[in-house]
């Protein structure tokens, strides 16, 4: 019965050795070609590189984030917002030497609202020379800004029109003000956005072959997803001889809509229409403040502290013919985190660093879920979870050549998880996380770097809550008896500068994996996140800044970034192995810009790899794959130095995704499929204009 769909099957097996393959010789080449060039322009001292802003005039920047792009040897780490504590959720870039203390924006929309007309320099900075707290980084960039001069007021306004039809305009309206008196620093910003989700949207051809023929339908599917947001923040900072202070505010409000309908009809030829509507409140409020007192010249006392409230909720409904469900939830989170660090450079081989951090976490969440007016109990469909979460560290940094040095540390982490509602239960954790780093700088254009961590992952603490999803058709239940997942990471990174403004990287990191996270059965016909014993986990990176100049493409420049990943675990429910749940293959982007200076202009394209990912549930298989790469091509135009406008076609290579289900009536541990589904959609180019003026 399923005859006519052994070609997908085909295919998704034998794409991985195929992608494999391709990802090495990629690698290869390119790390090999850019390894056989000389660097004309040496660091400027050992372990830190500056780039003045002249550097980066050419490409006509009108941001932070533009330089940020566009910096040799340096692969961008937005952190993550979701991850509790200060270390654990830091990207790897500072402001002004200090790194933002903010969660509720990404340091994406962070680094966007700075303007490239206040910035001095930009600094590379590598583990063994930083004076400061790295968080865990290798190598961070330092935005400074200028000192002093006149308040800048930035405007700017985009506007996108989708080519679908039904689609209404969308757009973003961005105020933000920028004041440096030398000690004292003001930054305020204002966003609105009413725009698409760039790859959530689509629509397209949906079939489902079934064992029971009158289970089997085909049709049309269309989906929307649409987000509207306001958000305001204020920064400043204030430096007073050897002390310095920062303050961020930040207060944010979102709304989701989506609109799902699928217009279907049985291979009987009767109506099946299905029609999802969801509705999400977001409300975020956050102060976090940044301390920092040299107490000597060779000694620095460091202080963070943050304090994050969020409120979300939702209604959603599902109609399938005459069947109805409906989930309402509600979820509120609260976090406290500090941390204080002290940094000592003994003598000039050697510095020391003691520190402390803590979080206290608390989720409170309820989610209802009704079918067909009768309500449906998930498990833990009502619970509240808290989480005290304390951490010290300590690391010295040894120097013992000018171009060898060493880090050796560990920490001590303790924590307390309660959990109270449909669960009650209570359980401490303590791990001690050694880290040993090593860099090389072979010559001055080339450095190797080598760490060997043990690593605890953080639980997120929407595991523990039920959480039905009716988009997707999925209903997971909240798992009380999750523990941390615990790693044993090796790393080795190659990292080759050429050309004067050219880098390649090249970054292998290995894991073995104890309490691995994956989907598990906890009863009653339902699965969630949970441990499934050991696993492991391999990462390729690739990380290219390719100037064309030396090529014969004036003021054209290539860059790129490639990802491969690939694990192994025993399926918690056949015992199998397979790769873990989540994407599994290729990703990342390849962007090109060709400066044109006497034309004030800058052309552009950037295209995203398409990826794999894969969910294994308790009744379900479930392939997505997106491709072929969406594709943005983009013309930058500067006029009277304070003027920029932005046109661009978004999308323009339409981003595909294929989505597949094999869904298993007994469940996959009883092998047989019932069906298979298949699902796929095509979101439509569209147009953007942007015009940001500074007063």
């Amino acid at each position: 019965m399923f005859a006519t769909l052994k070609g997908w099957r085909v295919e998704w097996a034998v794409y991985p050795l195929a992608r494999k393959l391709g990802v090495l010789v990629v690698q290869l080449a390119l790390a090999c070609a850019c390894f056989a060039q000389e660097q004309s322009t040496p660091p400027d001292s050992a372990g830190i590189t500056v780039f003045p802003a002249s550097f980066f005039a050419d490409g006509e920047p009108v941001s932070a984030q533009d330089i940020v792009n566009r910096t040799p040897g340096f692969a961008f780490d937005r952190g993550n917002n979701r991850m509790r504590g200060l270390e654990s959720a830091a990207g790897n870039v500072l402001i002004d030497g200090r790194w933002p203390t903010v969660k509720a924006n990404s340091i994406a929309e962070v680094l966007t609202s700075i303007p490239f007309a206040v910035i001095d320099r930009v600094e590379l900075i590598r583990a063994e020379a930083a004076n400061f707290d790295m968080m865990g980084r290798q190598v961070v960039l330092n935005i400074v800004r200028k000192v002093g001069g006149a308040a800048t007021v930035v405007t700017e306004a985009a506007l996108r029109k989708y080519s679908d039809n039904d689609r209404d305009p969308g757009g973003s309206v961005r105020v933000e003000y920028t004041r440096s008196s030398g000690r004292l620093n003001l930054d305020a910003g204002l966003v609105y956005k009413t725009e698409q989700f760039m790859y959530g949207a689509g629509e397209g051809p949906y079939t489902r072959t079934a064992a029971d023929s009158e289970s089997s339908r085909s049709g049309w599917f269309d989906r929307d997803d649409w987000q509207e947001s306001v958000q305001a923040t204020a920064n400043g900072s204030y430096t007073w001889g050897r002390f310095d202070i920062g303050l961020n505010l930040t207060a944010k409000n979102t709304e989701l809509v989506l609109d799902q309908i699928g217009d279907y009809e049985t291979s009987a030829g009767e109506s099946h229409d299905e029609v999802v509507d969801i509705v999400r409140q977001s409300d975020v409020f956050e102060i976090g403040s940044d301390m920092s007192f040299i107490l000597a010249p060779n000694r620095r006392l460091n202080a963070k502290l943050l304090h994050r409230i969020e409120s979300q909720g939702g209604d959603a409904s599902l109609q399938v013919r005459d069947l109805q469900t409906t989930a309402d939830d509600e979820f509120d989170w609260s976090e406290t985190a500090a941390r204080a660090t002290f940094h000592w450079d003994l003598a000039t081989p050697l510095s020391l660093e003691l520190g402390v951090e803590a979080a206290f976490n608390q989720l409170d969440s309820f989610v209802e879920l009704s079918v067909g007016g009768a309500r449906l109990g998930l498990p833990n469909d009502n619970i509240r979870v808290e989480e005290n979460r304390y951490q010290g560290f300590a690391k010295a940094i040894a120097r013992v050549r000018s171009n060898l040095s060493f880090e050796a540390g560990v920490e001590f982490e303790k924590s307390t998880l309660k959990q109270s509602g449909d669960a009650n239960l209570t359980k401490e954790f303590d791990y001690a996380k050694p880290r040993l780093t090593a860099t090389w700088a072979v010559d001055d254009v080339t450095d190797v770097r080598l760490r060997f961590e043990k690593v605890v992952g953080q639980l997120d603490f929407n595991s523990f809550a039920a959480s039905p999803s009716l988009e997707s058709g999925i209903f997971s239940a909240g798992n009380a008896g999750l523990e941390p997942e615990e790693s044993q990471e090796f790393e080795l990174q190659l990292e080759r500068r050429f050309w004067s403004e050219g880098s390649a990287i090249v970054t292998y990191t290995h894991g073995r994996l104890k309490n691995a996270l994956d989907y598990v059965p906890v009863g009653s016909g339902f699965d969630a996140l949970g441990n499934a014993g050991k696993a492991t986990r391999d990462k390729w990176v690739l990380d290219l800044n390719l100037p064309l100049d030396r090529l014969g493409w004036a003021g054209a420049t290539l860059r790129g970034r490639v990802v491969h990943f690939d694990s192994e675990i025993a399926d918690p429910f056949t015992g199998t192995t397979r790769v873990r749940t989540g994407r599994d293959s290729l990703l990342g982007f390849v962007g090109f810009t060709w400066e044109l200076p006497e034309w004030n202009s800058v052309l552009g394209f950037d295209a995203f790899l398409g990826f794999k990912e894969r969910a294994y549930r308790i009744s379900e298989e479930r392939r997505e794959r997106e491709f072929p790469l969406p594709l943005n091509v983009w013309w930058d135009r500067t006029f009277r130095n304070d003027l920029t406008l932005r046109v661009a076609i978004e999308n323009l290579i339409s981003a595909r995704r294929t989505r597949i289900r094999d869904i298993y009536a007994a469940g996959r541990s009883e092998g047989e499929i019932s069906a298979i589904e298949i699902r796929k959609t095509e979101q439509a180019p569209h147009l953007m204009l942007r015009v940001r003026k500074s007063f």
